[in-house]
């Protein structure tokens, strides 16, 4: 458990919050580009606990800038588009894509008001359909290149949601390996699987996840990195458990990136960015590292895991349907008669109702965890320590050596039992040796 001021530490994001200060230093992604169409009206946004607007300017261009006009405080979400900029209503002052004073209508034209106030942007990257941002005051880092990033649209599954809750809670729900068997038991199918098969989703009458295990309590192993660090849920399989283990990766990439297992030649990712310390943009990555996916999968897995823009799953703002005030429309009728675990609806919504459901930021202090908590400890743990050192001078976690981003990838496999499970899903370059020394288990 964390002390209640350890808890303030990891989860408070604004700009005068210490841990507020060092997510800045961090890429995130904000929008996905469709949100910004050419000539549209000005977005609002906030992330890192401040207000800000984005646009698209005639040139294509996209500006994320500090809402309040540098003049004094008017909305430039209210401003008119112009081809090089917003225009502030109400005195006219032009900022550019960058936040740069371009025009100052109300002073004379040699005035050195534009060379006074300084810009109200941030950085702004645009890759592979999604809109990324860095907030840092110091040089950005490398962009973390994933590699769904480098792949055609066609082979990317994107996804987004608004939740209402801490980004913390929205983490801790993804690296925890084990609720799948609970949890998201609706979904899992435990089978035989052929080699190949394991992760496989099928979609159609029941949609499903194929694994080669029913063991809902598995052991679990971890191994820092340079990134943060990558865990085994070691389970037993349901054909030769006594010579076989069946391995499931989990990477975790600070301060808020999680790749996870999945079919062969697919990949996972969920990132969570902070909007303020009570909400949180959810995203999801599914991607295929082969074939493109079909035109089914585009559509009927976001309408599976409910993350589809619909009158089903998600409003046009990005917001579930499924929410605290109506309390995630589950189905307690259904879960009478056992056609059900949760009763509800949505692989992703059901993981939004846990989270949600302990409130916007979970009292850490009081809360008992046990082995199959390793990764959400060591999670906490490393981000503590981090702030530490990036407190003292020092940089952040994932930031203070090198990452080749494009090989992080997860990996679940039945290997035998006597092979290391640190040679599964190690693309990276992370050690496969069976170095204990390497290697944390659950502490107290």
């Amino acid at each position: 458990m964390l002390t209640e001021l350890q808890n303030e530490r990891l989860c408070r994001v604004g700009p005068k919050a210490p841990m507020g200060r060092m997510l800045r230093e961090y890429w995130f992604p904000v929008m996905l580009s469709e949100e910004l169409t050419p000539a549209c009206d000005p977005k609002r946004l906030t992330i890192l606990g401040e207000k800000l607007v984005a646009f698209r300017d005639s040139a294509g261009r996209v500006g994320i800038i500090a809402e309040g006009c540098p003049h004094r405080g008017a909305s430039m979400a209210i401003a008119k588009v112009e081809n090089n900029g917003l225009r502030c209503l109400f005195h006219g002052w032009v900022l550019d894509v960058q936040g740069k004073l371009l025009e100052v209508p109300t002073e004379p034209e040699d005035s050195p008001r534009k060379n006074i106030v300084p810009p109200t942007g941030y950085l702004v990257r645009e890759v592979a359909g999604v809109i990324w941002l860095f907030m840092g005051k110091k040089a950005p880092p490398p962009f973390p290149d994933f590699a769904w990033t480098r792949m055609s649209p066609d082979h990317v599954i994107k996804m987004k949601a608004i939740t209402e809750c801490n980004y913390v809670q929205n983490i801790e729900g993804v690296i925890d390996s084990v609720h799948t068997n609970f949890l998201h038991s609706d979904a899992l199918h435990g089978t035989a699987a052929k080699e190949g098969e394991s992760g496989k989703i099928e979609h159609g009458a029941e949609n499903r996840i194929m694994r080669p295990s029913v063991d809902k309590s598995p052991r679990l192993q971890l191994q820092n990195t340079a990134y943060g660090f990558r865990y085994a849920a070691i389970r037993k399989p349901i054909i030769d458990p006594d010579k076989n283990q069946y391995i499931r990766t989990t990477l975790w990439i600070a301060p808020s990136t999680i790749t996870f297992s999945a079919a062969k030649d697919e990949g996972f990712m969920q990132i969570m960015t902070p909007i303020d310390d009570e909400n949180t943009i959810f995203w999801h990555f599914r991607y295929s590292y082969a074939a493109p996916f079909t035109e089914l999968e585009h559509k009927a897995y976001p309408k599976w895991v409910g993350l589809s823009r619909d009158e089903e799953n998600l409003d046009e703002n990005f917001r579930s349907r499924r929410n605290p005030g109506n309390n995630w429309l589950q189905d307690r009728a259904a879960m009478r008669r056992n056609e059900t675990f949760s009763g509800i609806k949505g692989v992703n919504i059901e993981d939004f109702a846990v989270a949600e459901s302990m409130g916007p930021i979970v009292d850490r202090s009081v809360q008992y965890l046990g082995p199959t908590d390793l990764a959400v400890a060591q999670m906490r743990r490393l981000m503590l320590q981090s702030l530490d050192r990036f407190e003292a001078g020092e940089k952040p976690l994932g930031l203070a050596e090198p990452v080749d981003h494009s090989r992080l990838r997860a990996e679940e496999k039945v290997i035998s039992r006597s092979t290391p499970w640190q040679t599964v899903g190690a693309f990276a370059g992370e050690p496969t040796s069976g170095d204990k020394s390497a290697v944390i288990e659950h502490q107290e």
